[in-house]
């Protein structure tokens, strides 16, 4: 039971982060002011690709009863340190900071922010 709860978790919060990584994107493009090299340069997103795909795959492995190697261990170690360093980066000095000028009045959605920059924590 534990197993499949944990599982559970892991896929939930792994497509959470793809699923805000996508909705932004889509988001930006309807509006007309997406921009590839700068959107994937900031580190939040690119952790938060890698990290749903690894929660995504552990997920997975749980439910399919695969024993986790050490190599998997640390890379969940990793992946935990940069989403903690992304949640404190975030809240400490980006999360009131002004949108770019180059935007105009657009508002970047915040339900995959917070999924990004906070709910994220929740496990790795």
């Amino acid at each position: 039971m534990y197993n499949y709860l944990l599982a559970s978790l892991r896929l939930t919060i792994g497509l959470g982060l793809l699923g805000s990584v996508v909705w932004q994107v889509t988001d930006r493009i309807a509006n007309g002011i997406f921009r590839p090299f700068e959107y994937f340069a900031y580190f939040s997103i690119v952790t938060a690709i890698f990290a749903g795909l690894f929660l995504i795959t552990t997920g997975f492995g749980l439910l399919l009863k695969i024993e986790d190697t050490k190599w998997v261990e640390i890379a969940r170690l990793s992946f935990a340190v940069a989403l903690i360093v992304v949640g404190v980066v975030y809240h400490a000095l980006l999360a009131d900071v002004a949108n770019d000028v180059r935007d105009g009045d657009y508002a970047w959605p915040v339900l995959p922010n917070e999924i990004i920059h906070t709910l994220s924590l929740i496990h790795i």
